[in-house]
């Protein structure tokens, strides 16, 4: 997935008047899929392929994009992703395997909140990165 990246931002940038306007929009859909990945190295490379993209179709997207991204890092998280209760060591089987999954549920939420805040925080960096020396109002 991060090798399709550098790949997709040369054939957009070399070829952006002859990708219909169907395909770039997957192109993007793509692109913003990316920044959500599990791994971080796909979701660093999707940030600065976004940022040429929104270099390439202008500022229409970003303003499009801003309020999305805006969306994703204010994503709440967990302050606590396991909590230990107060169990005793005559407890069930059942209940300790109940308390595992619900602590592997846990964890799974969070690190999901925790993707799409990145995410968005790369989105964010990426909008900055397109326009370095543009101040907003």
């Amino acid at each position: 997935r991060s090798a399709v990246l550098p790949f997709l931002q040369v054939i957009v940038f070399r070829h952006q008047f002859m990708i219909s306007e169907e395909s770039m929009r997957r192109i993007q859909g793509l692109m913003i899929e990316l920044l959500s990945d599990s791994q971080v190295e796909v979701r660093e490379m999707a940030s600065s392929s976004v940022s040429v993209l929104v270099r390439i179709c202008g500022e229409s997207l970003a303003l499009e994009l801003l309020d999305s991204f805006s969306k994703w890092s204010e994503e709440p998280l967990q302050l606590k992703a396991l909590t230990k209760g107060g169990t005793s060591g005559d407890a069930a089987s059942g209940t300790d395997e109940a308390a595992v999954a619900a602590a592997a549920e846990a964890t799974l939420k969070r690190s999901k909140a925790l993707q799409t805040r990145h995410a968005g925080v790369l989105g964010l960096a990426a909008l900055v990165a397109t326009y370095p020396y543009d101040v907003p109002p």
